[in-house]
This record gives structure tokens, C-alpha cells and sequence, in this order.
């Protein structure tokens, strides 16, 4: 079975761009799309960070287009049974999924019994940057990311850091830069499975000494109550130069970003993808889109429909060589 997944998954990029490409665009045109509400299935709950960026596109939608864009959300399960109520809609552009790093390549990564249909759908658009901080609580004696790695080098033991769910971004940023840094990944690491928040919590309360963070903790708890080794970002995040990115922190190889965007059900017609596409893309020039985003700790990034098929090829290369590797595939 974890065959038959494994060739299906590897396939889907290539099959989803070949079924969007042939299929004969319906009668329906760019001109009558859309003419009712558009539900956005969200397989996470509210407040969650797929959520957020869900709902920021969503109000963007529906003022350009002039019907409700909704997000609904269908959490629990892992996020598979809402994600596969959005796959297996109708291909009509009336129901899309929310999707984001952890419910597409990372689930894929660490998941070996996904339903076959989880990998067939139709990418859109990525549409926000998740970048992710290295950090420690504001009194550690580490002032940067590679004091931090040699500690960890001597003692891996007892250097206890918090990773997320098993497909969360925190586990997979986490794993990288262990082993990039040459650090068994495996005695240290502390799961939490309800998400970022408790894992958050555990490091503030000192109850373990290294985790991730992002925009939006670093609003509240930087600098006080926490410090940034450096941020994983290509470059420095704008609102906060003083901290490097791992490259420049002597760690290129720790350089997972996530995202947040639009996937649809497989066979979506070619004029309503282009028409997801165009409106998204338009988005990243819009001034209020760019503040209600970076209100709210995301960073607008648009990567459109072939480039985000190439692009989760490749992440998905990447995840599931960490996931084999650290054990973290089940």
C-alpha cells in the first residue's frame, strides 16, 4: 500500500498539470465564474495558522469578485478527512481547500498510509511566506544559533527542544537544522501533538531549551521574553534586521519556509485556474492585502499554479529524505 501511495505521490505533480492542461475548458467562462458563494475548506481549526492565511485571501476574494468567499472550517483527523472533502468536490471552482505546508508535502513526508486521492489535486497558487525562527528564551546563555548547535553537539541529549504535531513545520525545521548541524535529532526532541501553542509554552516555562517561532510570537514575546538565533527566510525579515538568516548564521542547509494557498480538486477547468491565478497573483500588489497579511505575522509571497507544481516536487523530496532519515515517517 505504501508503494502504491508512494508512486502516486510522486506522480501527482506531473499527472495534476497534465490533466489541468487537456482538459477541454468548459462552456463555463472567466466571465460568468464566480456567480455564487466559494467555500475554501480549511482542514484546520479556526485561529490556526492555515486558517489566518486562509482568511486573509478569502476577504481579498471577495471584495475583487463581488460574492462571499468563505472559509470553512472541518478540522480533526489529522486534517485528511477535510482535506479530502475538498479534493473530492466537484472540479467547479466552488470548492477549494486551504493548503498550506503541513497538509500537503509534509503530511505526504511523514504519512505512510495517506488515501490515495490526498495527492490528486489541482495546485493553484501559493500566496504567504511562513518563515521560522530559531529561538530560545530571552535569559539562555546562547546569544547565537551556532553557540546553540555546539551545546548540542556536547550534550543531545539533554538539549531538549519542542517540535510540533508530526507534520507540523516545527518538527521538520527542527530536524533539518539538527542535522545539519551534525546533531542526533532523535534523544532531544519533545512532541507536542495539539500544536504550536503548548510547544511554545514549554520553552517560555523552561521546560525545554530550544524550539521555532514566527512573526507572530516575535510581535509579543521578542525581545523580552525570548531570542532569535536567526530566521529561515532567503533574506532578513524587514521588520527585524538585527536577526541573521541561517546561512549567515553559518547554517545554509536549515532553510524550510512554509506557505499558506489554494489547492483544488483534480481537473479544474484551465479558465477557472487562470482565473485563481490572475486574482492571487493581483494581490501581492495590493497595499492593503500586503498590511491586513503583515498585521497579522504573514509575509506575502505568490508563487503560481506551474511553479508551486515544480516547487512541491521538490519539497517533497526534501521532506520525505528528513522524514526516512529521523524516524519521523509512520
Amino acid at each position: 500500500m505504501e508503494k502504491k501511495n508512494e508512486i502516486l505521490f510522486r506522480a501527482t505533480m506531473g499527472i495534476i498539470l497534465f490533466a489541468v492542461l487537456v482538459f477541454v475548458p468548459g462552456m463555463l467562462g472567466a466571465q460568468s465564474y464566480p456567480k455564487k458563494p466559494v467555500d475554501m475548506i480549511c482542514p484546520h481549526a479556526p485561529g490556526a495558522g492555515t486558517d489566518a492565511g486562509g482568511r486573509i485571501i478569502a476577504t481579498y476574494l471577495t471584495g475583487k469578485w463581488g460574492v462571499p468567499v468563505n472559509v470553512v472550517n472541518k478540522p480533526g483527523g489529522m486534517a485528511i478527512p477535510g482535506t479530502l472533502d475538498a479534493l473530492k468536490s466537484a472540479p467547479d471552482g466552488y470548492t477549494v481547500l486551504v493548503d498550506g505546508h503541513s497538509t500537503n508535502t509534509m503530511q505526504a513526508a511523514v504519512m505512510k498510509d495517506l488515501p490515495p486521492e490526498f495527492g490528486l489535486r489541482t495546485p493553484v497558487a501559493k500566496v504567504i511566506m511562513v518563515p521560522s525562527f530559531y529561538i530560545v528564551r530571552a535569559d539562555a546563555p546562547w546569544k547565537t544559533l551556532a553557540e546553540a548547535m555546539d551545546h548540542a553537539r556536547k550534550n543531545p541529549a539533554a538539549f531538549k527542544y519542542s517540535a510540533g504535531i508530526l507534520s507540523s513545520i516545527n518538527n521538520f525545521c527542527l530536524t533539518q537544522l539538527l542535522e545539519t548541524a551534525k546533531v542526533d535529532p532523535n534523544p532531544g526532541r519533545v512532541t507536542f501533538d495539539k500544536g504550536h501553542t503548548p510547544s511554545l509554552q514549554a520553552l517560555l516555562g523552561g521546560h525545554v531549551q530550544f524550539g521555532i517561532g514566527f512573526i507572530g510570537d516575535l510581535k509579543s514575546l521578542y525581545p523580552s521574553k525570548i531570542r532569535a538565533l536567526a530566521v529561515t527566510s532567503p533574506q532578513r525579515i524587514k521588520e527585524y534586521p538585527e536577526i541573521p538568516t541561517t546561512r549567515e548564521a553559518g547554517y545554509p542547509g536549515a532553510n524550510i519556509v512554509g506557505w499558506y494557498g489554494v489547492s483544488a480538486p483534480p481537473k479544474l477547468p484551465e479558465d477557472i485556474v487562470n482565473l485563481w491565478v490572475k486574482s492571487l497573483s493581483d494581490a501581492q500588489q495590493d497595499p492593503k492585502f500586503q498590511e491586513i497579511a503583515e498585521k497579522m505575522g504573514h509575509l506575502v509571497r505568490f508563487v503560481g499554479h506551474k511553479d508551486m507544481i515544480a516547487e512541491l516536487s521538490e519539497e517533497y523530496k526534501v521532506y520525505r529524505e528528513i522524514a526516512e532519515k529521523t524516524g519521523l515517517r509512520k
